[in-house]
């Protein structure tokens, strides 16, 4: 059951970060929609560590996990010491991370969400 919520977590992510790239920067907007999309990240990469392989181990793709968790941590620091490009630089590296793990996922033979789309696309 864990599974589905984190990938509809990691959409979710996925899709708020790419709205925040394209909107305009530091509106109440930009703030609001950022606490949102920090919340998904987080619980998308937080329910990673209760998804394995389907040989049930931990694979490399939860390094960018932890990734992503040091990464958020250290966009809202700085932001809060006003060094936005720190900021920016952090943001954009979680979000990467992110679609990095989903890329792997869906490529990496093994890991469930590859499963699910070779079961659905035979």
């Amino acid at each position: 059951m864990l599974a589905p919520i984190h990938a509809a977590l990691a959409v979710l992510a996925l899709l708020l970060g790419a709205l925040q790239f394209m909107l305009h920067k530091g509106t109440r907007l930009h703030r609001r929609l950022g606490w949102v999309w920090l919340a998904a990240m987080a619980a998308t990469a937080l329910s990673s560590f209760g998804l394995t392989s389907l040989t049930g181990h931990f694979s490399a793709v939860h390094l960018l996990s932890l990734w992503v968790l040091y990464c958020l941590y250290a966009a809202v620091r700085h932001i809060r010491r006003g060094n936005v490009v720190a900021h920016r630089n952090f943001i954009v590296g979680a979000w990467l991370g992110a679609l990095g793990a989903g890329i792997a996922a869906v490529a990496t033979p093994g890991r469930l969400l590859h499963h699910w789309l070779q079961t659905f696309t035979v």
